[in-house]
C-alpha cells in the first residue's frame, strides 16, 4: 500500500521538478488501405465494373468528337444511397475534371477528337462515406440527345443499359415554354424514375413527366436547380420509347377583379397571366362554373388545372404572372373561364374585441384579417349572422418559432360555426376567409379567450 502512495506522489511531483516522464505510445487506429484504381476497356452499352469502396477507376474507350458521355455510379448496398466523386475525361485536347456532388446524381461531358478516350473516376457512395463508404458500380454511359424545337415534337427511343436518351429544349430569349414526354400513343410517360437535366448536370431522381422553362427562372418541377439563362439546355430522361413534345405558352394580360378569361385546354400547354399588382394584392385565380364539391383551382383535388402565383414579371417589376397550366393527359373541362382577384382586408380580429364582418356580393371572394396576438392561449372562434350563397371556410396558417409551434387550429365553416384553438408564440397571425368559387354573402367572426 505504502509502494502505491509513493508511486502516486512521485507521478504528482515529476512534472513540478522538471522531469519529462515517458509514456508508452498509444497504436492509432488502422483504417483500410485504398484499393488499386482498376483500369479497363469498355465499349458503348457493355456492362457496368463493380469496385471496393474507395475504388478508383479509369474506363478507357473508343469515341468520335462530339460525342457526349458520363458514368453512371451507383450504391451496390442501397440504391438510395448518395454518390459524390470527381469524373475526369482525358483525350487527345488534354483532361478536364467535373464534380458530382450529392444534389446530382451526373455530369455529362463532351469528347473533343476522335479516337481513344478515358473517363476517370474517383469518390463513394454511402450515408456516411467518410467512415462507411459503399462498394459501388460503375456504368460507361452515352449521351443520345434529342433537340425538340418550339412548338414541335420528335421521337425519343428510351432508355437501354449504356445508353441516355435526353430530350432537350434551349432556353428562349422570350416566352417560356413546357417540355413533355409522352408515348407512342400520345398520354404522358407514367416512369418509376425520371431526371431532369439542365445544362450538363443530371439532377437525382424525379418524378416527373413534364419541366416547363423561362429564362431568369428555376425549373417548376422540381423547384430546385439554378437559374436559367438564355440559351442553356434543359431536358428529360426519356424512360421508353415514344415523343418528347414542347409547347410555348400563351401570354394573356388580364386585371385585377377585371373581366373573365377564357383559356382553352391544350394538353401540356400552360397559359401566362401577366397583370399590375402589389404584395397587399395578394392575388389568386379564381375559377368560373366549376362543379360546388370541386374545391379551388389552387386546391390539389381540382387536379386538371394548376397555377404557380406569384412570380414578377422579369421585364417590368411593376408587372406579377400567374401561370395556369391545364392537364396534359387532356382531362377536365375543355375550357376554364377565370378571373384574376385580389383578396379583401379588414379590419383587424382582436381577441376579446369587437367582432369583423366579412361581406361581399361577388362570388369566390376571400379575406384576410390581422390577429395581434399579446400573449400564447386558448381561444375560441365563432361564427355568427352567417347568411351565404354557398360554403365557406376559414384558416389560421401557423406561424413558425424555435420550438412549441403548430397549427393553431380555427377552422370554422357552415358544418362548425365555432371553432376553438390555441395560439403558441406571442406574435401577429392572420386568419383567411374563403368564399367557394360560386358562393358570396355576410359571416362575421368574433375571437375570444377561453378560460
Amino acid at each position: 500500500m505504502r509502494r502505491f502512495i509513493a508511486g502516486v506522489v512521485a507521478a504528482l511531483l515529476l512534472p513540478l521538478l522538471g522531469v519529462v516522464v515517458e509514456q508508452p505510445a498509444v497504436a492509432a487506429p488502422e483504417t483500410a488501405p485504398t484499393p488499386r484504381v482498376k483500369h479497363v476497356e469498355r465499349s458503348y452499352g457493355a456492362g457496368a465494373v463493380r469496385l471496393a469502396p474507395r475504388q478508383g477507376l479509369d474506363i478507357g474507350f473508343r469515341a468520335r468528337r462530339g460525342d457526349e458521355v458520363m458514368i453512371e455510379v451507383r450504391s451496390r448496398r442501397d440504391r438510395f444511397a448518395p454518390c459524390s466523386f470527381t469524373q475526369t475525361i482525358a483525350d487527345a485536347r488534354g483532361r478536364r475534371t467535373a464534380r458530382v456532388d450529392y444534389s446530382t446524381s451526373a455530369r455529362i461531358m463532351r469528347v473533343r477528337s476522335t479516337g481513344r478516350v478515358e473517363l476517370r473516376f474517383r469518390g463513394a457512395c454511402g450515408f456516411d462515406a467518410g467512415r462507411d463508404p459503399h462498394p459501388v458500380s460503375v456504368r460507361l454511359v452515352k449521351v443520345r440527345s434529342r433537340e425538340v424545337a418550339r412548338d414541335d415534337r420528335t421521337a425519343v427511343r428510351g432508355e437501354r443499359p449504356g445508353y441516355l436518351d435526353v430530350a432537350w429544349v434551349r432556353v428562349a430569349r422570350d416566352g417560356r415554354d413546357t417540355l413533355t414526354l409522352r408515348t407512342s400513343d400520345g398520354t404522358v410517360q407514367r416512369v418509376q424514375r425520371s431526371r431532369v437535366v439542365v445544362g450538363d448536370r443530371v439532377f437525382r431522381d424525379s418524378l416527373v413527366g413534364s419541366v416547363s422553362v423561362e429564362a431568369g427562372q428555376r425549373i417548376l418541377l422540381p423547384l430546385r436547380g439554378p437559374q436559367l439563362r438564355t440559351g442553356m439546355r434543359v431536358g428529360l430522361v426519356a424512360p421508353a420509347k415514344g415523343y418528347a413534345e414542347s409547347l410555348r405558352a400563351r401570354e394573356h394580360r388580364v386585371e385585377l377583379d377585371g373581366p373573365a378569361l377564357t383559356l382553352p385546354a391544350e394538353p401540356g400547354r400552360e397559359h401566362v397571366l401577366v397583370y399590375a399588382a402589389t404584395a397587399e394584392d395578394r392575388p389568386y385565380v379564381l375559377p368560373l362554373g366549376i362543379p360546388e364539391n370541386a374545391g379551388d383551382i389552387d386546391d390539389p383535388t381540382w387536379w386538371p388545372w394548376r397555377t404557380y402565383t406569384g412570380c414578377a414579371d422579369p421585364d417590368d417589376p411593376t408587372l406579377r404572372r400567374t401561370i395556369v397550366a391545364s392537364d396534359p393527359e387532356g382531362a377536365g373541362p375543355e375550357a376554364l373561364q377565370v378571373r384574376m382577384r385580389r383578396t379583401v382586408r379588414v379590419p383587424d380580429l382582436v381577441v376579446g374585441g369587437p367582432p369583423v364582418t366579412f361581406s361581399s356580393v361577388e362570388p369566390g371572394t376571400r379575406f384576410f384579417a390581422a390577429i395581434p396576438v399579446p400573449a400564447v392561449g386558448a381561444v375560441r372562434l365563432s361564427a355568427t349572422d352567417v347568411s351565404t350563397t354557398g360554403r365557406w371556410q376559414t384558416w389560421v396558417p401557423p406561424v413558425f418559432c424555435p420550438r412549441d409551434c403548430m397549427y393553431p387550429g380555427l377552422s370554422a365553416g357552415p358544418d362548425a360555426l365555432t371553432a376553438d384553438g390555441y395560439f403558441f408564440s406571442a406574435a401577429p397571425h392572420e386568419l383567411q376567409l374563403t368564399f367557394a368559387p360560386s358562393a358570396s354573402g355576410s359571416v362575421t367572426l368574433q375571437l375570444t379567450d377561453i378560460p
